[in-house]
């Protein structure tokens, strides 16, 4: 089961921006990002999460870190 959630990566900036749903905000690394949605949709698990391997790029399906 699982939940998608859209982000905006700014490459110039290195933020992560969620507009809507869980976590909404603008953060300054994908991994703040990633770790505000896995606490706001399951707060029993830990919730570190490395936000390079987190995210995908919805243009080629790749891991944001190809990107890098």
């Amino acid at each position: 089961m699982g939940r998608r959630t859209n982000a905006y990566y700014d490459p110039s900036s290195r933020t992560v921006t969620i507009p809507s749903g869980p976590g909404r905000r603008e953060y300054e690394t994908p991994s703040g990002a990633a770790v505000a949605v896995v606490r706001a949709l399951n707060p029993h698990v830990n919730p570190n999460r490395n936000g390079w391997s987190f995210w995908t790029v919805t243009a080629t399906g790749q891991l944001l870190q190809s990107i890098r």
